[in-house]
C-alpha cells in the first residue's frame, strides 16, 4: 500500500504542478518514471504502463500553449539534431532487423521518447532552480532504487533483480543505473546544510550497499571512478570527501556478505594467462568479437537493437538458431552492432562534444574562481 500511495502522489502532484505552475514538472516526473515503474508501485493496484508517455504529451501541449515560454522552440543545439540522426539510424536498422523487428522498433521507440524529452528539456530548463529540481529528482530516483534493493532483500536470488523495473530490471543495468546517479546524492555531501548532507551520506550508503547486492563488478569500479572523479573536481571539499566516504565504505562492510567480496575480488584476477581468466571475462571478449563481426557484415544499419543475443545464442553459446543467448555487456559494442556506422559515429560525436563543451565550461568556472 505503501509503494501505491507513494505512485498516487508522485503522479498527482507532478501532474497539479504541470497544469498549474510550469510544464517543466512534467518533464520531472517523466525523469522519475525512467526508475520508478508503474508496475512497481503496487501488486493489487495495477497503474497503467503508459503513464510515463502520457506525461510527456500532457507536458509538450502545455508547454505549447503556456505564457511562461515565449518564443517556443527557439533553442535547437546540435546535440538535438544529431540525437534526431540517431534515432533516425536505429528505425533503419529497425526496418531491417531479421530476429525481433518487434523489440527493435520497441527500443527505438523508447530512444524517440527520450529524444522529445531532451528537446523539451533544453527549451524549459532556463535558471538554476529549475536545474536543482532536477537534481533532486534524480536524488528521489536513486532513494527509490535503493528502497527496491531493501524491499526485495534476499527474494531474487544471489544477485539483486530490480523486478518489474523495465529497461533497469537486470542486475546490471540496476547497479549502472546507480552509479550514475550517484554524483547528483554525493554532491550533496558538502551541502552547507547539516540536515542535507547527513540525508545524502546515508543515501550514499545505501547505493555503496546496493551496488555490491547486485554484484556488477562493471558497476563497482564505476562507483569507485566516480568517487575519484568527485575527490579530484571538488578541490576545496577534498578532505571533507575523502573522510565522508570512507565512512561510508568502513559501515558498508560489516553488511558485505564473504561470496559478494569474493565477485568483486574476480576484478583484479583477469591477466594475460587464459588459464587464471574468470569464465565471464572470456564470453564478454567473445561477445564483443561478435559484435564487431557483426558490424562488419551490416556496416550502415547494423542488425537493430535487441537483436545481438539472437546471434550471440548460436554463434557464441551453441544455442539452437532463433533462441537469444546473452548481450553484448557493453554500450560501445551494443551501438556498434546495433545501429551501425550511421549510430555509432553520431553517438561518439555527441560524447565528444559533452566532454569538450564541458572542460570549457569548467576552465570558465576556474578562472572567475568558482
Amino acid at each position: 500500500m505503501f509503494k501505491f500511495i507513494f505512485g498516487v502522489i508522485l503522479i498527482g502532484a507532478g501532474f497539479f504542478r504541470t497544469f498549474f505552475h510550469d510544464p517543466v514538472w512534467g518533464l520531472y516526473l517523466f525523469a522519475v518514471f525512467t526508475h520508478v515503474r508503474p508496475t512497481q508501485l503496487s501488486a493489487n493496484y495495477q497503474l497503467p504502463s503508459n503513464i510515463p508517455i502520457i506525461v510527456a504529451c500532457v507536458a509538450a501541449i502545455v508547454y505549447s500553449v503556456s505564457k511562461n515560454y515565449r518564443p517556443k522552440f527557439d533553442k535547437w543545439p546540435p546535440e538535438i539534431w544529431l540525437f534526431g540522426v540517431m534515432v533516425a539510424g536505429l528505425c533503419i536498422s529497425s526496418a531491417t532487423a531479421v530476429f525481433d523487428p518487434v523489440q527493435s522498433w520497441q527500443r527505438t521507440f523508447d530512444m524517440f521518447k527520450y529524444w522529445i524529452f531532451l528537446i523539451l528539456f533544453i527549451q524549459m530548463i532556463d535558471s538554476i532552480e529549475k536545474i536543482e529540481w532536477f537534481h533532486r529528482v534524480m536524488i528521489l530516483s536513486s532513494a527509490w532504487l535503493v528502497y527496491r534493493a531493501w524491499d526485495l532483500r534476499g527474494t531474487t536470488g544471489p544477485r539483486f533483480e530490480n523486478i518489474g523495473g523495465d529497461v533497469i530490471s537486470d542486475s546490471n543495468h540496476f547497479a549502472a543505473a546507480l552509479v550514475l546517479l550517484f554524483p547528483f546524492v554525493a554532491h550533496k555531501v558538502i551541502a552547507p546544510d547539516r540536515r542535507v548532507a547527513i540525508g545524502a551520506l546515508m543515501l550514499c550508503f545505501g547505493i555503496v550497499m546496493s551496488i555490491v547486492i547486485s554484484g556488477s563488478r562493471g558497476a563497482f569500479l564505476g562507483l569507485v571512478t566516480a568517487i575519484f572523479l568527485l575527490i579530484t573536481l571538488f578541490q576545496g571539499h577534498r578532505k571533507k570527501i575523502v573522510v565522508l566516504m570512507t565512512i561510508t565504505v568502513l559501515f558498508a562492510l560489516p553488511f558485505v556478505r564473504p561470496e559478494q567480496i569474493a565477485r568483486l575480488g574476480t576484478i583484479f584476477q583477469a591477466t594475460d594467462n587464459n588459464i587464471t581468466w574468470d569464465g565471464s571475462a572470456q564470453l564478454r571478449i567473445a561477445y564483443w568479437k561478435l559484435a564487431f563481426e557483426l558490424f562488419k557484415e551490416n556496416p550502415l544499419t547494423g542488425v537493430g537493437l535487441g537483436n545481438f543475443a539472437y546471434y550471440s545464442g548460436y554463434r557464441v553459446d551453441g544455442l539452437p538458431y532463433g533462441k537469444p543467448g546473452h548481450v553484448t555487456h557493453s554500450l560501445w559494442f551494443e551501438v556498434l552492432s546495433a545501429g551501425g556506422a550511421i549510430v555509432f559515429l553520431v553517438f561518439i560525436s555527441m560524447i565528444v562534444r559533452f566532454f569538450r563543451r564541458t572542460r570549457y565550461l569548467v576552465l570558465q568556472y576556474m578562472a572567475a574562481g568558482r
